[in-house]
């Protein structure tokens, strides 16, 4: 038995073969994220660390919008009803992204701080209930909600930033 294909040469691909990595723009979040911490100074340490861990890059835009995206894509997703509506706009393929494993193995150490960073949210608009769910997920079994829930820590001190003008 035999067969027979026919191949077309020539022309270029119907559909680009180059990746399209997100390198910007950053919504107003992102680029507090990108700044030093003030009003939540006892987290600029955790900050600057996870957004390292985040990514295989320098760009600020790629750390940035890694870490929304984790929240987004997480249980703790709904606590940011302000980024609910730019979910779409969001959404951007991040080609240096670091696999969960190693972003946990390089953050695990300063759990502590992430946790008592959550407990002292209570003093700035952030509700108890809101306070426990971030809590909770830290202490996850799942290295992913552990991942998530510390972005969502350093995700809120940003808005908590940009509320206070800082």
């Amino acid at each position: 038995m035999a067969y027979t294909w026919t191949f077309k040469t020539g022309g270029k691909p119907s559909v680009p073969s180059v990746k399209r990595c997100h390198r910007g723009p950053m919504i107003d979040v992102e680029v507090r994220l990108s700044q030093s911490f003030k009003t939540m100074a006892h987290l600029e340490r955790e900050r600057v660390k996870l957004l390292t861990a985040l990514v295989d890059t320098h760009l600020w835009a790629v750390r940035t919008r890694e870490m929304v995206l984790r929240v987004l894509d997480s249980e703790l997703g709904p606590l940011f009803e302000r980024l609910q509506l730019q979910k779409p706009e969001l959404r951007v393929l991040i080609c240096e992204k670091k696999n969960t494993m190693i972003i946990e193995g390089e953050v695990d150490w300063m759990d502590r701080a992430f946790v008592d960073g959550a407990l002292r949210m209570n003093n700035y608009d952030v509700t108890p209930q809101q306070v426990t769910l971030l809590t909770t997920a830290l202490d996850s079994n799942s290295p992913v909600q552990r991942v998530a829930a510390r972005c969502a820590v350093v995700l809120l001190a940003a808005f908590i930033e940009l509320d206070k003008g800082t």
